[in-house]
């Protein structure tokens, strides 16, 4: 069976974690799935989204349980294709290769090592990664063939088209922006969130809570976010009582440990380091600020997640593509990366509460007007299924 308009995908994901570019994934597949569209899945690494990736179509995981050590010993070395090229081979994963499909959707631009495993068909990557990020993840060839092998790139953010600019070189290429996707509709029972978050923590009901979320990771940069947490909390101790909360884990198990002692060293005793929740949308809905620390991001979902309750967002110029979000009325974007500076922001719009939810709001209206998931959906499956190359 094909879509209603004759084609059917190939998808290949880098991995099933819950992460932004596997959200976003999930996010288009579940919306190609509501319409009828035809599609298979090989996801090469497991992950908790792996159940539902699967309920929305056929998919098969490159990485079975019996494998998951070599496959962590081989993603440390970077020589996950060999493997991967290997896997393909087995009888699951070849009967979906063996389906009649019209084009390739690849999710991220980190599937060059096994660019020459798949079929000659149509493809379309969707680039989520920056330049320096690309370096840490690949070799530089698998990067070549990634976007050279690609009929058509999309990325989702002017930063990452930049980025694809400089790699391509004197190649011509034209790369849309095909910005990421959350679920527009606002969290149930806002109120209610709040006032279990802060309970939790043992805030006051009127407390200002400043959000961040993500991987416990140098890109991110938590300790950014502890940095300007103590600046502000320091200025702010006499007149405004505010607290600061990171959701998100480490890939080592002592990372968020080294945190929580680290923030206990320098007294920020309103820090506070969660790890990891089962359901995030109610910390978004508890949150009055958001802040992006990242040294580079190349559009953060997370603080989409936020300025969906609200949020204003507060980010650096130079980290990403958030600030093409936040323009000059869904938050602040600051020129310099310093943490004196973003602390400064965080005092200021704590004690500008009418400021703050006038900023939330233009925030909030954003992604219900511009980043919807149909919307999003549509574009890629008509640039992966477009005939005309």
């Amino acid at each position: 069976m094909l879509s209603p308009d004759g084609d059917r995908v190939l998808v290949i994901a880098h991995e099933a974690s819950r992460t932004g570019a596997v959200i976003q994934l999930e996010t288009v597949l579940t919306e190609w799935a509501k319409v009828g569209r035809e599609f298979d899945v090989i996801v090469r690494r497991p992950g908790r989204l792996l159940e539902h990736l699967a309920s929305l179509a056929p998919t098969t995981c490159l990485t079975p349980p019996h494998t998951r050590p070599a496959r962590r010993a081989v993603d440390k070395m970077r020589w996950s294709g060999p493997l991967d090229k290997a896997l393909l081979a087995l009888p699951e994963a070849r009967r979906l290769l063996a389906r009649r499909h019209s084009a390739i959707f690849l999710n991220t631009a980190t599937h060059g090592d096994i660019a020459d495993a798949l079929p000659r068909l149509p493809t379309l990557t969707w680039v989520h990664e920056q330049r320096r990020l690309l370096d840490h993840l690949c070799r530089p060839r698998d990067i070549t063939r990634a976007l050279a092998g690609s009929t058509r790139l999309a990325a989702v953010s002017e930063s990452v088209r930049d980025d694809l600019d400089l790699l391509l070189g004197s190649v011509e290429r034209d790369i849309p922006i095909v910005r990421p996707t959350i679920d527009p509709s606002p969290t149930p029972r806002p109120g209610l969130h709040r006032a279990r978050l802060r309970e939790s923590l043992g805030l006051p009901d009127g407390a200002v809570l400043v959000g961040a979320c993500g991987a416990l990771s140098w890109e991110k940069s938590p300790e950014m976010f502890l940095d300007v947490a103590r600046l502000a909390a320091a200025e702010l101790s006499d007149d405004c009582c505010v607290a600061f909360a990171w959701l998100g884990e480490g890939a080592k198990p002592d990372v968020r440990a080294r945190l929580i002692e680290e923030a206990r060293r320098v007294g920020a005793t309103q820090v506070h380091f969660l790890g990891e929740l089962s359901d995030p949308r109610p910390f978004f809905a508890a949150l009055d600020l958001y802040l992006v620390t990242s040294t580079l991001d190349s559009f953060p979902v997370a603080a989409l997640e936020a300025a969906r309750d609200g949020s204003p967002i507060v980010c650096f110029a130079g980290a990403g593509g958030i600030k093409e979000f936040v323009a000059t009325d869904a938050g602040v974007v600051l020129a310099d990366r310093q943490a004196p500076l973003m602390a400064r922001e965080v005092v200021r719009l704590a004690r500008a509460t009418e400021t703050r939810h006038l900023l939330g709001e233009a925030a909030r209206q954003r992604v219900l007007k511009e980043y919807r998931p149909s919307l999003t959906a549509d574009t890629l499956w008509r640039m992966a299924t477009d005939r005309r190359g």
